[in-house]
Parts: structure tokens; C-alpha cells; sequence
């Protein structure tokens, strides 16, 4: 039931008592063929709504989001 509602393997493997999350996966690990694609795709979103705060952040500060200011700048 857990596996089926999305959660992950380290707190299943918690829940049941597990010694490793290697045994989870020996067990059980053929409920879990999509947990890597799942693992992608949230990733992947957590890294587009980050940049679109960095954007935002720097866009409100006056920054243009393209990079650091040259060397020769910094050190002038």
C-alpha cells in the first residue's frame, strides 16, 4: 500500500522494519519500476521552479541573470 501511494523506499523500508533499503528492493523491489522515472520528473521540476525564483529574484534586485561581473570589473 505504501509503495502504491508514491512514498519512497527508505521510509517503507523504515515502516516494515527493514535492515537496509537493499532488502526492500530484494523484496519488494519489482513495485517499484517507476520510482526512478517519478524521481526524475520531480527533480526536474524542483530545478525549474528554483530558476524561475532566482529569475524573479534577480529581475526585483535589479540583476539581469546573466552571470557574475567580469574579473577586470571586480578588481577596478
Amino acid at each position: 500500500m505504501l509503495i502504491a501511494q508514491g512514498e519512497s523506499a527508505k521510509y517503507v523500508s523504515d515502516q516494515l522494519g527493514h535492515s537496509s533499503v537493499q532488502v526492500t528492493f530484494d523484496i519488494y523491489g519489482h513495485l517499484f519500476p517507476t520510482a526512478r522515472q517519478n524521481a526524475s520528473r520531480k527533480f526536474q521540476q524542483a530545478m525549474l521552479i528554483g530558476s524561475k525564483k532566482l529569475v524573479a529574484e534577480g529581475d526585483s534586485e535589479g540583476h539581469t541573470g546573466e552571470g557574475t561581473d567580469s574579473p577586470t570589473e571586480r578588481i577596478n
